[in-house]
């Protein structure tokens, strides 16, 4: 494991809510620190609901704004399935979706999340960890 990603998980799972509304950014944020930093991850989001699920993959074929947030984002590192808490277990989820950067981003400007994470934070984050998030809405 990368220990200096440790520190950016770190870093991200202290801002407020970053998992009750930021998991997609928070994904983003690591994906693209990784990017800098010359390392490579995936990027997967998941759903409880198969309907979600299938909507949005549709959508996403389709260059069609998605209509869910998924319940949970994060990143595929090392073979493991990051957020910026903890190691994510892939059976809590029954669909899941590996998405490029651009489907991400299509989700998170395009779908509602949760309105717990303040999107101000995205300054903060990316100011702190050198990442370009200006094609994320705020």
């Amino acid at each position: 494991m990368n220990v200096i990603l440790d520190e950016v998980r770190e870093y991200l799972s202290k801002i407020p809510h970053i998992n009750k509304g930021g998991c997609g950014i928070a994904a983003i944020s690591m994906y693209r620190w990784l990017l800098e930093n010359e390392d490579t991850s995936k990027l997967i989001c998941f759903y409880i609901k198969s309907e979600e699920y299938e909507v949005n993959k549709r959508n996403i074929i389709y260059s069609r704004p998605a209509l869910f947030s998924p319940n949970h984002c994060g990143i595929i590192y090392q073979n493991r399935i990051l957020d910026s808490e903890e190691e994510i277990n892939k059976n809590y989820y029954p669909y899941h979706q590996n998405l490029n950067e651009g489907e991400l981003i299509k989700l998170i400007n395009f779908s509602e999340w949760n309105s717990d994470f303040k999107r101000k934070n995205i300054k903060k984050i990316q100011k702190k960890l050198q990442v370009d998030l200006s094609d994320i809405l705020i």
